[in-house]
């Protein structure tokens, strides 16, 4: 029998991406995110995390653990009940856009007004971003991607829907207003946790289109970056 921390540590290669991008694989929740990435049925990791501590703590650190499934859905898992999470096969689940669906979400941006207004509107349709916080990634390829919260639907939508937990060159989210007008901008990504470094890329990106620092406010809201690199952020 393999060791399933050995089945884990292959799995996380998959989601390797090239110096410079961002990965779900970071501090200690890297376990937990790679197993929301491998989940057949899509639960979210905020649910799976307490599952996870429960599942290791059946097994001395030295035993080959019952892979995580086989214990969450068909063994001794099955019947725990986490509350706001459900169990099992029950639990919150995420949402997941392949190519047709996040190509909807693609963004196109344009600076108006002598610069002091920026516009986002989806590529493919022409309309402008709806009011509201949006979540944002920005691919490997360099195009933008958003959406919004479902209203209505038991599924919740993660950075990580995107790109089904891929790597990304940035990830937070961006705050829309009257006619598509780009309110916001900040790094707060759970899954990604973008560096100051990967910020001020995507910051330049808007700049190389004509943004400017006022175009829009720049919000380090969520990254946890020290005052003395914000100060210099802008330069």
């Amino acid at each position: 029998m393999t060791n399933w921390l050995e089945q884990l540590e292959k799995m996380k290669k998959k989601y390797i991406g090239p110096e410079g991008s961002l990965t779900i694989m970071h501090d200690d929740a890297a376990t937990r995110h790679i197993l929301e990435a491998e989940d057949p049925l899509r639960r979210t990791s905020g649910c799976l995390r307490s599952y996870i501590s429960k599942w290791e703590k059946e097994y001395d650190a030295d035993d080959f653990l019952e892979p995580f499934f086989d214990w969450l859905d068909y063994g001794s898992g099955r019947s725990i009940v986490v509350k706001k999470c459900g169990s099992g096969k029950h639990l919150k689940q995420r949402i997941i856009f392949h190519n047709a669906k996040r190509n909807q979400t693609e963004v196109s941006f344009e600076v108006k007004e002598k610069g002091s207004f920026l516009k986002a509107s989806y590529s493919k349709s022409g309309k402008n971003l709806p009011k509201g916080d949006l979540l944002y990634v920005w691919s490997l390829d360099e195009k933008v991607y958003a959406a919004e919260e479902p209203k209505h639907s038991a599924k919740q939508l993660k950075h990580t829907s995107f790109f089904d937990s891929g790597p990304v060159l940035m990830a937070g989210m961006i705050r829309i207003g009257r006619k598509g007008q780009v309110l916001l901008i900040n790094p707060s990504s759970g899954h990604y946790k973008p560096d100051i470094e990967h910020f001020s890329r995507f910051y330049h990106y808007f700049l190389n289109q004509g943004a400017s620092q006022n175009t829009t406010e720049w919000d380090r809201g969520g990254g946890g970056y020290k005052d003395k690199d914000w100060a210099n952020f802008f330069e």
